[in-house]
């Protein structure tokens, strides 16, 4: 029961801070009453790695497309 709760209680946290990141400083704003959040989330989101267009195509990849 105890285990159950602690990471309900952390689904919960993660939820709740994807959604202030979202709402300010993805936007460029300062989160209210707490700007140190806002950085933390920025940094948090650069530090992580990034899908750019093209990544995966597999085209891009090679210069001519498999035959099977």
């Amino acid at each position: 029961m105890g285990a159950i709760l602690f990471f309900m209680t952390f689904v919960v946290l993660v939820a709740a801070l994807s959604l202030v990141y979202a709402a300010f400083p993805h936007r460029g704003e300062p989160v209210p009453g707490a700007p140190w959040l806002g950085e933390v989330l920025e940094r948090a989101a650069e530090a992580l790695p990034v899908l750019e267009d093209g990544d995966l195509d597999p085209v891009a990849e090679h210069d001519e497309p498999s035959r099977r």
